[in-house]
């Protein structure tokens, strides 16, 4: 059976897969690795590594995104209109 793998920000592989091959064995053969916080789906739902696959599924890994703050956002009140319009902000 056809499975289609898509990786993404890396590859796109259309497998032949045994029938009721699971999800893991696929993702090994085509090397692909499910590292700790990737999101693994089959259609677009969420899917662990014994999902058993059908024919024509077509799987996404999503690696995790990096970046950003640990302790969440800081919200700071803008300043003031007046504030902004001085001419210190302008460089004058």
């Amino acid at each position: 059976m056809k499975v289609r793998i898509l990786q993404l920000g890396r590859k796109v592989v259309d497998y032949e897969a045994e029938a009721g091959a699971a999800l893991e064995a696929a993702l090994a053969a085509v090397g692909v690795t499910v590292g700790q916080g990737m999101d693994v789906r089959v259609n677009s739902q969420p899917a662990t590594l014994a999902t058993t696959l059908n024919e024509g599924d077509v799987v996404t890994v999503i690696p995790r995104i990096k970046g950003g703050a640990e302790r969440g956002p800081i919200l700071r009140r803008p300043p003031s209109p007046a504030v902004l319009n001085t001419a210190e902000n302008y460089g004058r």
